[in-house]
């Protein structure tokens, strides 16, 4: 009984959601949904009427010509269908949560019986619904390409199924966005930022994937995470085990995983100190990171070298810098959640206790480290030896991964000492800030200060120098940029990762200048 109570509780969570049809039918409301709706019609058949007449009007050509052609207005179709959806659905829940903030209707909707689960979850379907309606909407232009035979309903089903994911994983980033941000003009701001390097991380990402299979239709799932690469994604498989699993599938698995991660972020903002939603969260993103590393990592051969496994875990630990305002940061003002408690400690680690803060970007670093080096020895067998006697095979392994090693291990302690690095600067800002938008913004202000100052200077003074292999420039004048990711595979990555350490500490000491005696605020 209790677990049909809990299933059906669950289902209607998604199934009848009355916050999802509240803003669905607020989006309807008025005209301003069929203005835009006929706008985005009017464009996208004034772009069919352009390419059929282009075709039309090609003259007397050969069977493969009309075919490539056909092909082609088929597949621009698709990219402006991705261009309108990245573009329309992160704005849907961009200002969602700070709009109900700022009308002062977020506690009466606790108050109601719906949780907070549901709140956030019905936010997300309502804008999935307007992604959706986009899709239907654009249905008879691709028809045309279907008839003129650029493409098969087929190949529409499975593209339009990984651009609806696209749209939901993006409409799930704007929802955890605007539960970070106090004002609807900085929600929209970061949300499209915060896309546009989602849609970047995942190109750079498939891009180190090469194909899982000899076929042609073998091609990396990573890549139809963005929705620009669903037409090329959609009629692929990407062969695992031995079994050839269709892109879309595994496509829609991972969006709905990242989603959850969304949502629980966003629910974790939203709740107070210590609640269910931030250990699950906490746990999961750990987790999810390690799983998703490994299986990214053993199945597709995204480590072809030892400088790419390094750089994985630079770039990777670098993005984490996104997070820190709203992880490390704290103030006087902060309250139980957000305010000082203390030296660190691991008992906070779960909680959002601040004194936590090391310990859980610490664990996220060696989800990191630990995914990429069980993926490398995972990996590195499959393209590694050449044929041969077994001994051969063993010797010419082992002679790989010994190549492996030592960048894997000065990229692991570069990345520490970047973490720490950063963890230290937010503790000695925020000891010195009064509140605590001056406390991420302190941090922010040094990150740009760290990050955006160095780039043109070395840009401009290498710009005419030659670029070799090993990714640095004749002069070596990026080898001495303290945090250039690129360059953590080398032998002073030990030496960078230990100036880090002491900005760290200095950091530490700034605070300990500060708060003579620790206070407990809240």
């Amino acid at each position: 009984m209790a677990a049909q109570t809990w299933l059906s509780r669950n289902i209607a969570v998604y199934v009848d959601n009355p916050t999802a049809m509240r803003d669905f039918r607020a989006q309807l409301r008025g005209n301003k949904a069929i203005a835009l709706w006929s706008l985005y019609l009017f464009v996208m058949m004034g772009f069919t009427l352009i390419n059929y007449y282009t075709i039309s009007q090609s003259g007397s050509l050969s069977v493969t010509d009309i075919q490539f052609r056909l092909r082609s207005f088929y597949d621009n179709s698709m990219y402006m269908l991705a261009a309108a959806i990245c573009l329309i659905t992160p704005s849907l829940t961009a200002g969602s949560i700070v709009v109900e903030r700022q009308r002062k209707s977020l506690d009466l909707l606790f108050s109601a019986p719906v949780s907070l689960k549901g709140m956030l979850v019905g936010k997300m379907i309502g804008a999935y619904r307007y992604t959706l309606m986009l899709l239907i909407l654009s249905i008879p232009m691709t028809s045309v390409a279907v008839v003129m035979g650029g493409a098969t309903w087929s190949d529409v089903l499975q593209t339009y199924a990984i651009l609806s994911f696209g749209g939901l994983v993006l409409t799930s980033i704007g929802l955890l966005i605007s539960s970070l941000s106090e004002t609807v003009g900085a929600a929209v701001i970061w949300t499209y930022l915060a896309s546009g390097l989602y849609l970047y991380g995942i190109l750079v990402v498939g891009s180190l994937a090469p194909p899982t299979g000899p076929s042609s239709s073998d091609m990396p799932f990573l890549l139809g995470m963005n929705p620009f690469f669903a037409v090329m994604t959609g009629p692929s498989h990407t062969l695992t085990a031995g079994h050839e699993i269709p892109n879309w599938i595994l496509i829609g698995l991972v969006s709905v995983l990242i989603c959850r991660l969304s949502l629980l972020g966003a629910a974790s903002h939203l709740s107070p100190f210590g609640s269910k939603e931030t250990q699950s969260f906490r746990i999961q993103s750990a987790l999810y990171l390690f799983a998703g590393l490994l299986l990214v990592g053993s199945n597709s051969r995204a480590f072809y070298d030892p400088k790419a496994v390094a750089d994985a875990v630079g770039v990777l630990c670098g993005i984490l810098i996104v997070f820190m305002p709203n992880i490390l940061s704290y103030s006087v003002d902060g309250g139980k959640k957000f305010g000082y408690d203390g030296p660190p400690q691991v008992t906070g680690t779960f909680t959002g206790a601040r004194s936590g803060s090391l310990a859980y970007l610490l664990l996220l670093w060696l989800a990191i480290t630990l995914g990429v080096f069980i993926a490398l020895l995972i990996s590195v067998p499959n393209f590694a030896p050449d044929p041969g006697s077994q001994l051969a095979r063993e010797t010419q392994l082992v002679n790989r991964l010994a190549d492996y090693i030592p960048p894997f291990f000065y990229s692991a302690v570069w990345t520490f000492g970047f973490l720490f690095m950063f963890w230290g600067l937010a503790r000695g800002i925020s000891a010195r800030a009064k509140t605590l938008k001056n406390s991420r913004s302190g941090l922010i202000c040094a990150m740009v200060l760290f990050f955006g100052l160095p780039l043109p200077v070395l840009s401009m003074i290498t710009a005419n120098d030659v670029y070799r292999e090993n990714g640095l420039f004749s002069n070596h004048i990026w080898a001495v940029y303290l945090a250039y990711p690129f360059a953590n595979h080398l032998a002073t990555a030990p030496i960078y990762a230990g100036l880090m350490v002491v900005i760290g500490f200095a950091g530490l000491a700034a605070e300990r200048e500060r708060l003579k005696q620790p206070v407990i605020s809240g």
